[in-house]
């Protein structure tokens, strides 16, 4: 039964303040459909009538009760009342009643299902009407244990109708009490009113809801501090947990100007995950929403900001001074040994290279040994070296990971020092492998690996025959010619014949030197390499135009890796020069076959440069040999030199002065007049004849590709 309380003027419990002739209804709100309970309080024996209509007698109490009707629809209902005593009307008042039937409703709920709360959070509602009553009970469901029901009575205006909201400390129109939640719980919350008719709201729940108060945090973080980072690097950190934002903010701070700072990379996908993570700097599906594009040598600071879904943000995480580097060091200079061979198996390898950066020596694809570099160099110590010829490269690495082109270095171990040379004057002798021999007159001598021929100015008219490397032995043939220790090393598939001749050299003494002279008709490939003086003839190749000298240019270290290709059996050779280490001198021969120009002079061949010359001792062209050149024109050594180093991209080098390239004469009057095919090329190489480009309108034509050159094409 739901039941009004009327008084009314007269009535000793009728507050003062009310006006004369309407009832004072102390809670005129009914959720009755039909009828409603109204209690009036009236002298005793007095009748009580409605709208005119006997409804009850006052009896002995000095109350009434009775129903009056509130049917459809919701609103105000009113009610004319009078209290009579026989036909004298003691009062006369209107009863007004307010219908109510329709439930408060909750919506806009926050947190959402699966939600998050966090010290600061509000909750977040909207009632559909003023309620006499509400309430939220938050209960632990999962997570951290929280065995309290925690219940957040609400007063003042947070129980008017409309959009709210308050937070989970106490407050005059929030929560009457503070909500003491546990950090990592997981809660249901469970909204609940009552309207002043006493409809109570459809039970409204949501599931879910963790209450997190961690921030998230980075770690682990690289690079570091004063760090440096370069195109492909990656941007590694650690989270500590999910979060729904999360950047990395570039500003510069030094180096290099860079009108785009700052460049912010906006993480995405799996990136703002929990645990390890290493993103590039480009963009990216899980890491950055767009590349960044960092200037090369400028500085910066890197700030690192998350905020998880409950909307904790991470502490301020900052990495200064970072590097952004492109560029490759200069590769190392090796400055000992300066000899190509020594006794026992160590080996100290010292030289410079870029301060800050970390020098690697390798043999093959195993790292030997590597060192840091302060103050520009380095020294690497080797142990256990085996028997035999070791083709070293040092390259050297900056802190951004760029990597310089290698140094190659070729160096023969003998464990055991040779035994003494027994001494030869004519005739024929096989040296063994690891065995000497002194010529000292026209022998024919058959070289085993790891030999030592040591040829005095009486051995004009000895031939030399180096055998083929055996599978598994790298040992080169010593040769001691002059004074001069070269070593020799045959490829896999053919014997090489050396010719010592005795030569007149520049300072008018003689000079014994060596032919080199293939012996079959397929191409073959030899290596030949020392410790030498300035103008020291290594070796002479046989042509049909005569025997071209390779004339060193400097004292010091020089290698050289020569393949003769037959033009026919039976026919000269024509043969190209890698030059390793050092740098040689080439003739430009009188037999020239293009244009059929006389002329004399000389070209400078660099390390990691390539001449071809011709079956008639021809010079056709010099090129690179190696596709990675870091810079237009700077001589690079290739990585590894594959059995034919005619594969791979070759580079015309026109750029420095015009008369770079040595000799007596410009640049521009050689080519013109000596050297058409000067070796520029940009596609695959299948023969030293595929490496020759041709020039025309020769002087125009060298200013076009020197304004217009880029490493791996040719722009014309």
């Amino acid at each position: 039964m739901h039941t009004i309380t009327a008084r009314y003027s007269g009535d000793s419990n009728h507050a003062s303040g009310v006006s004369a002739g309407v009832a004072q209804v102390v809670n005129g709100h009914t959720n009755q459909s039909i009828s409603t309970q109204v209690l009036v309080s009236a002298p005793e024996g007095a009748a009580v009538y409605v709208d005119g209509a006997l409804k009850a007698t006052v009896g002995a109490s000095g109350y009434s009760s009775f129903g009056v009707s509130t049917s459809a629809p919701d609103g105000e209902k009113s009610f004319a009342v009078q209290t009579r005593s026989g036909v004298t009307v003691l009062t006369s008042s209107t009863l007004k009643l307010w219908r109510d039937t329709v439930l408060p409703a909750w919506s806009g709920l926050a947190p959402p299902v699966s939600g998050y709360l966090r010290s600061g959070s509000t909750f977040d509602y909207t009632l559909s009407e003023a309620a006499a009553s509400a309430r939220i009970t938050i209960t632990r469901t999962g997570g951290a244990a929280d065995a309290t029901v925690h219940v957040c009575t609400l007063q003042g205006t947070a129980l008017s109708s409309g959009s709210h909201q308050i937070g989970l400390d106490m407050g005059t129109n929030g929560c009457s009490t503070v909500l003491t939640l546990v950090n990592g719980a997981i809660y249901t919350l469970a909204f609940a009113a009552t309207d002043a008719a006493g409809n109570a709201s459809v039970a409204t729940t949501v599931i879910g809801v963790t209450y997190d108060t961690s921030l998230p945090i980075f770690s682990s973080l690289v690079p570091a501090q004063d760090g440096a980072l370069k195109a492909d690097s990656l941007l590694e950190y650690t989270l500590s947990e999910a979060v729904a934002s999360a950047s990395i903010t570039f500003t510069r701070t030094g180096g290099a100007a860079d009108a785009g700072s700052p460049r912010v990379c906006a993480l995405q996908g799996t990136a703002l995950g929990t645990g390890v993570h290493q993103v590039p700097l480009g963009q990216d599906a899980n890491g950055c929403m767009v590349a960044l594009g960092l200037i090369d040598g400028a500085m910066y600071t890197l700030a690192y900001a998350a905020a998880d879904a409950a909307g904790n943000a991470s502490a301020a995480t900052e990495v200064t001074g970072v590097m952004y580097d492109v560029t490759a060091p200069a590769a190392p200079v090796v400055t000992s040994p300066l000899t190509v061979s020594g006794v026992g198996g160590t080996l100290t390898v010292s030289g410079t290279a870029e301060a800050g950066s970390r020098v690697f020596l390798v043999e093959g694809v195993v790292v030997l040994g590597s060192t840091s570099i302060s103050g520009g160099a380095f020294s690497v110590a080797l142990s256990g070296l085996a028997d035999g010829l070791h083709n070293f490269s040092l390259t050297a690495q900056d802190a951004a990971g760029n990597v310089s082109a290698p140094a190659l270095m070729g160096y023969t171990v003998l464990v055991q020092p040779p035994p003494a040379p027994q001494v030869v004057i004519e005739g024929a002798v096989s040296v063994p492998s690891g065995g000497a021999v002194t010529v000292g007159g026209a022998v024919q001598v058959s070289a085993g690996p790891g030999s030592t021929i040591v040829l005095t100015p009486q051995a004009g008219g000895t031939t030399i025959t180096i055998s083929p490397v055996v599978a598994g032995s790298n040992m080169p043939v010593t040769v001691v010619v002059g004074g001069q220790t070269l070593q020799f090393l045959a490829d896999a598939s053919s014997a090489m014949t050396l010719s010592v001749v005795t030569l007149v050299g520049a300072d008018g003494r003689l000079q014994v030197a060596l032919v080199l002279n293939p012996i079959k008709t397929s191409g073959s490939q030899v290596t030949v390499g020392g410790v030498v003086s300035d103008g020291t003839v290594i070796a002479l190749l046989a042509t049909s135009g005569g025997n071209i000298p390779m004339t060193t240019i400097g004292s010091g270290p020089v290698r050289l890796v020569m393949e003769a290709t037959p033009q026919g059996s039976g026919a000269p050779n024509a043969w190209g020069i890698y030059v390793s280490q050092g740098r040689i001198s080439v003739p430009v021969s009188a037999n020239t076959t293009v244009g059929s120009v006389n002329g004399s002079g000389s070209i400078e061949v660099y390390p990691g440069e390539v001449a071809l010359i011709g079956a008639a001792g021809q010079l056709n062209g010099i090129r690179l040999g190696t596709a990675t050149g870091g810079g237009v024109g700077d001589p690079v050594p290739q990585t590894s030199l594959p059995a034919s180093f005619h594969v791979g991209r070759g580079y015309a080098r026109l750029t420095g002065t015009l008369d770079r390239l040595g000799g007596t004469r410009t640049l521009d009057d050689l080519v013109s007049s000596q050297v058409q095919e000067f070796g520029f090329a940009t596609g695959g190489k299948t023969s030293m004849a595929a490496c020759h480009g041709h020039l025309v309108a020769l002087f125009i034509m060298l200013y076009l590709l020197t304004s217009r050159y880029f490493p791996g094409a040719l722009m014309a």
